[in-house]
This record gives C-alpha cells, structure tokens and sequence, in this order.
C-alpha cells in the first residue's frame, strides 16, 4: 500500500499511524534524498535478507515494515542508474506500506506509472485518489 501526500515528513508519518498504514510495531525505513545511493544499498541489505525462525523461514514482507521517502528522493532515485531502479523495486516488494511524502504531481505521476511498467511487479492494478486537478497526473 503506497500513501503519497504533498504533506511534510512528520506530517505524513503521523496520517500513516493515525489511519492504520503504520502499525505501532513496525519498522520504519527512510530514504534520504542526499544519500540515496548508500541508503538504498544499506536498505536492500536489510529488507531482501531471509530471517530464520526455528525451521521456518520468514520473508521481510511477511515483517511489519514500511518505507518512507521524499518526493525528491523519489525523483533521484528516476534518474539513477537502472541497477538502482530495480534494487530500489525491489525493497519495495519487501516492505508492506511505503509513504512518499512531498510529491509534486509530477512525483505522483512518476511513482504510479513507475509501478505500472516495471516488469518486476508483473501486471498490477493500481488505484489512485486525489482531490483535486494536482492529482490528474496521478489518476
């Protein structure tokens, strides 16, 4: 589940909480727009390792985790290599809310028809809802 605000940062983590997207328990990764790189290598570290139970694994998205990021984080991360892309695709899967919080349209737009192409995430179904004509990007 993807929450993408125009919100500041505290304020969209405090939204996420107060409507049940961020659960009391979770762990919550953040991405900086400055050091992207070397938080998205560090976060994929984290997220794509299986944790052993007894005899049982347990894979990161069945854990309580989520993703928060910038809007310009998200744009740095567009224009990056496409190693990074996929890695960046790939943290997504494992974690089950990500919070994108100060999106432009065009960060909107982006995030949705990044979703929509990747050839990682198959065919999927995405749904967006704005309220207003910043949104139609999005939509």
């Amino acid at each position: 589940m993807w929450m993408l605000t125009g919100d500041k940062g505290t304020t969209a983590q405090s939204i996420a909480k107060n409507c049940g997207l961020i659960g009391s328990e979770m762990k919550i990764y953040e991405i900086d727009a400055y050091k992207f790189e070397s938080d998205l290598d560090k976060l994929y570290g984290e997220v794509n390792t299986t944790v052993h139970h007894d005899t049982h694994a347990v894979h990161p998205s069945e854990q309580d985790c989520a993703l928060v990021l910038s809007g310009s984080t998200l744009e740095k991360i567009m224009d990056s290599s496409r190693s990074q892309k996929i890695k960046f695709a790939e943290i997504i899967q494992n974690v089950r809310v990500v919070v994108e919080y100060r999106c432009s349209p065009t960060h909107k737009g982006q995030t949705v028809e990044f979703i929509k192409t990747n050839p990682l995430f198959g065919n999927p179904v995405t749904m967006a809802v704005g309220d207003g004509a910043n949104d139609v990007c999005m939509i």
